[in-house]
C-alpha cells in the first residue's frame, strides 16, 4: 500500500470515529435535554386527551409535547401505543419512557424516566410532576422501560 492510500485510509477511519463519538454524544445529551424539557412542564394540570402546554396533558400528551421538541416527525399516541412503538429494556436510562398497566397489553400510563427511580410524568390526581416509581403503588403496576424506536 502506498503512503497516500495509508493516509487516505487513517483519514477515513479518524472522521468515521470522530462522527460515531458526535452522534453518541448527541444522542446522550439529547436524553438530558428531554428530561431537563419535560421539567418546565411541572405544574401543569391533568387534562384527558390535551397535549397543550397552556391548558394541560395526560400522560401520553405530555410524552408527545416533549420528544416532539426534539424529534419532529414524532407521532401523538396512546400510552399502549407508546408501548408497542418501543424497544423494552431492562435497565432504563434518563430520557427513557417508562410503562404502567396490568400487564403489556393492557398498558394505562406512560411517564418519562428522569433519573435514578424518578419519573416526570402526567397523574390524574397531581398533574405533571417528578415522582419516585421505586414506590409500591407503582411497582404494583409496572411492566416495563421502553425507547421509542418509531
Amino acid at each position: 500500500m502506498g503512503t497516500k492510500t495509508k493516509e487516505a485510509l487513517y483519514f477515513g477511519a479518524a472522521f468515521l470515529l470522530l462522527s460515531t463519538a458526535s452522534i453518541l454524544i448527541g444522542r446522550y445529551m439529547d436524553k438530558k435535554q428531554i428530561v431537563e424539557f419535560a421539567r418546565k412542564f411541572i405544574g401543569l394540570p391533568y387534562v384527558w386527551g390535551a397535549q397543550c402546554p397552556t391548558i394541560g396533558a395526560d400522560c401520553s400528551g405530555l410524552v408527545y409535547m416533549v420528544y416532539k421538541k426534539f424529534y419532529p416527525d414524532f407521532r401523538d399516541r396512546t400510552a399502549q401505543a407508546y408501548f408497542n412503538a418501543s424497544l423494552l429494556k431492562d435497565r432504563p436510562e434518563v430520557g427513557d419512557l417508562i410503562f404502567f398497566g396490568t400487564g403489556p397489553n393492557d398498558i394505562k400510563h406512560v411517564g418519562i424516566v428522569s433519573g435514578k427511580n424518578t419519573m416526570i410524568h402526567s397523574g390524574q390526581s397531581t398533574g405533571v410532576t417528578e415522582t419516585n416509581f421505586n414506590t409500591p403503588y407503582w411497582q404494583n403496576i409496572f411492566v416495563s422501560y421502553g425507547k421509542i424506536t418509531g
